[in-house]
């Protein structure tokens, strides 16, 4: 098996930096976006996978954004997109983790939303980043071990 701890780790702190100035400012820099997308590619590039199976996730993680492109920014969507891709060149027991948690999280976002009358506008990363990390914690935990 490929060790991909580099994706999650990459990914993680990218996440990190990018959720603290969309909290900060209110806009992202896709600086960030694009060197997670050279991560994708590197992996994709060592996963062994066929060009097809590519082809496949890629149609995913242009499609999905664009049906959720009603709840968040620009920026937001280029994450979504690229951490779809690596997920799903990673595998598709990743990418169904996310389309698990995903709806989890915005379902807990919309609730303390509709809680607390919150109607400002309210960054969409730190759902993202909050299923990607929790994936993360999945990825070390099952594959990796602890300890």
């Amino acid at each position: 098996m490929i060790d991909y701890s580099y994706f999650f780790w990459l990914g993680s702190f990218d996440l990190l930096i990018m959720t603290i100035q969309d909290l900060r400012s209110g806009y992202i820099d896709d600086r960030y976006n694009y060197l997670m997308f050279g991560v994708v590619a590197v992996t994709f590039m060592i996963s062994q996978r066929s060009f097809e199976y590519f082809l496949a996730i890629f149609a995913v993680a242009t499609l999905f954004p664009l049906a959720t492109k009603k709840f968040f920014a620009k920026g937001d969507l280029t994450v979504l997109t690229w951490m779809l891709l690596g997920l799903g060149i990673m595998g598709p027991t990743f990418l169904g983790m996310f389309f698990l948690l995903f709806p989890m999280y915005l379902g807990i976002h919309l609730a303390f939303r509709t809680f607390f009358k919150i109607t400002d506008k309210v960054p969409g990363l730190p759902i993202l980043a909050g299923t990607f990390w929790t994936i993360t914690a999945v990825f070390y935990i099952v594959f990796i071990g602890i300890g």
